[in-house]
């Protein structure tokens, strides 16, 4: 009876070790691709958004100051193929929200430049509102 019930106990202990292999190996690979894909869209986001935060952040200090940034100059360069490129990877409500803030931020940075008289709350407000649509991930 012993040796029955010993051989009736190891086949169901090796039948759970066989049924948790089975899951277990696909399981882990699918886990293992979908975090590795999302860590990747984590750092390429990352690396999209990080030079456009430091802009943005150098150019609410300088409007803190009541002075012009580098940025606001007629000849200073600006990442726009970022900003297309932000746009493709936004969908939805935030998609709509990017485009609006962007484009008050725009406006504004335009008159920075053309304007004798400098906007730099409007600046500061327009850049508060964006910064946070550009957090890192």
């Amino acid at each position: 009876m012993d040796a029955l019930t010993s051989a009736s106990y190891s086949d169901i202990i090796s039948t759970i070790a066989m049924i948790v292999a089975v899951v277990a190996v696909p399981a882990s690979g699918y886990l293992s691709y979908h975090y590795a894909i999302k860590g990747e869209k984590r750092k390429e986001w990352n690396a999209l958004v990080e030079p456009l935060l430091i802009i943005l952040e150098e150019q609410r200090n300088a409007c803190g100051k009541g002075v012009l940034s580098k940025h606001e100059r007629k000849e200073a360069t600006f990442p726009y193929s970022s900003i297309t490129a932000i746009k493709r990877r936004i969908s939805g409500r935030d998609l709509n929200a990017f485009i609006a803030k962007y484009s008050e931020y725009h406006r504004v940075k335009v008159l920075m430049v053309e304007s004798t008289k400098k906007p730099y709350a409007e600046m500061i407000r327009a850049i508060d509102e964006l910064i946070p649509l550009l957090k890192l991930k």
